[in-house]
């Protein structure tokens, strides 16, 4: 099993892809981590580049991104890059940097095993006509409503189109809908994912937990959501680190579940 993660060649990107490669590392798995950087010419806080500035699996490419100002456009954009250059080969995980590891992920036969993600319905409703269209072209009365795709999407053996149906969805959902309130990137995942139910297989489990779980951790621990209001990744986005008390002994301060204990010991041995 191979993972694929994009990030933008930034400190904000740096300091969480320090302790991603640190958690694959305290697994003896940094190998089987490949990461896509986004070009950018900022600044760089030199404190925050140890693990990656030695990563071998690592490659720069176009920032398409910001030339549309979108960011997740360059998710598809690597993913589609790094199979044409064979730098992954299913089965293979696409996961984000703002993640732990916690456990190898396993290896399964479905085409996709997706991260079930219950705010995935409020996209899915936004879907509803792209949806409603697709099921008469196709000759169905309607489509299922439980493809809750979010998080970590596991791929194995999948159709090329798969992306590249994911990519043109997300140019034209930034045409006719960037404006409007909900995650156009994630509904160009999901309507590529119902455009293919015909000759893909899906499963969805739970592969990721959020810091304030208090429950058995999933292969990863994934800290998008933060521990209101002591942490939020947010809070060091736009942020001269150097001035602040940062990102990590921010984390350390509070412990609270046991997927922050994990990532705590993440922190610790990257600070070790």
């Amino acid at each position: 099993m191979q993972y694929l993660v994009s990030i933008e060649n930034t400190t904000y990107f740096y300091w969480q892809i320090e302790l991603l490669i640190e958690s694959f590392k305290m697994k003896g798995l940094e190998d089987k981590l490949v990461i896509a950087i986004a070009e950018n010419e900022s600044p760089k806080d030199p404190q925050y580049i140890k693990n990656i500035s030695r990563h071998k699996n690592k490659f720069m490419h176009v920032n398409v991104g910001r030339q549309y100002d979108f960011l997740p456009l360059n998710k598809i954009f690597a993913t589609m890059a790094a199979l044409q250059t064979n730098r992954i080969e299913y089965p293979f995980a696409l996961i984000h940097p703002d993640m732990v590891l916690f456990q190898d992920l396993e290896e399964r036969p479905e085409n996709v095993v997706f991260h079930v993600d219950p705010t995935a319905a409020q996209t899915i409703e936004k879907l509803k006509p792209y949806l409603n269209n697709l099921a008469q072209n196709s000759g169905f009365e309607s489509m299922p409503d439980n493809l809750f795709l979010g998080g970590i999407l596991q791929f194995n053996d999948l159709n090329p189109a798969f992306y590249q149906r994911t990519h043109n969805w997300m140019h034209w959902f930034l045409q006719q809908h960037k404006d409007e309130n909900w995650d156009i990137a994630k509904g160009a995942w999901i309507l590529s994912a119902y455009e293919h139910l015909g000759s893909h297989s899906y499963l969805g489990l739970r592969l990721e937990g959020q810091l304030f779980e208090n429950i058995d951790c999933p292969p990863f621990v994934h800290y998008s959501g933060g521990l209101m209001p002591v942490f939020s990744k947010t809070y060091y986005k736009n942020t001269d680190l150097q001035l602040h008390e940062g990102p990590y002994n921010a984390l350390l301060r509070h412990i609270t579940s046991e997927a922050a204990e994990h990532l705590h010991a993440v922190v610790e041995s990257y600070q070790a």
